[in-house]
């Protein structure tokens, strides 16, 4: 199966007109664990900058390296973390 990906588009300005865009890939468990345990030890930003790091495909550096950019996409990286209610019956 092909590995998902999505653009992540980053507003430059005000006017929402122009965009700074990079192609992430869908975190795996240790992307996801990193993540976890860092925000746990209250490392927020680092946390959020990991999963970034871990994710990125390619795309323009700004996003990382733009504080304002940065926390713009610090906004969405949450929605990489895909969870789907499971359920548990005893037998």
């Amino acid at each position: 199966m092909p590995e998902e990906t999505y653009t992540l588009r980053v507003p430059l300005n005000d006017s929402k007109k122009d965009f700074a865009e990079a192609i992430l890939k869908k975190p795996d468990r240790n992307d996801v664990g990193l993540y976890l345990y860092r925000k746990d030890k209250g490392d927020f930003i680092g946390a959020k900058e990991g999963l970034l790091q871990a994710c990125w495909i390619s795309g323009d550096e700004s996003i990382m390296k733009n504080d304002e950019l940065f926390f713009s996409a610090c906004t969405v990286l949450d929605s990489l973390i895909t969870v789907r209610m499971a359920t548990l019956k005893k037998n």
